[in-house]
């Protein structure tokens, strides 16, 4: 089944704004599904400031994190 891409146009712009960037992150990972290491420039940016926390000592252990939301739970 063929798509005009006139279609695909005609939603993103009756879209809402608060739906862009959502759309934008499913049509990136559509677009590079063959490509299993790709990552979206906010997600690159999320791994590296955990990245830079890890290394200032500002990471907590996975067991804590785990017993802090079973008891919000």
């Amino acid at each position: 089944m063929s798509v005009p891409k006139e279609d695909l146009y005609r939603l993103v712009e009756a879209m809402p704004e608060t739906k862009v960037l959502r759309a934008k992150r499913a049509l990136e990972k559509i677009l590079n599904e063959d490509n299993e290491e790709f990552l979206t420039e906010d997600e690159k940016m999320a791994a590296e400031k955990g990245w830079q926390e890890y290394l200032a000592g500002k990471a907590r252990p996975w067991a804590e994190i785990r017993e802090e939301l079973a008891r919000e739970s």
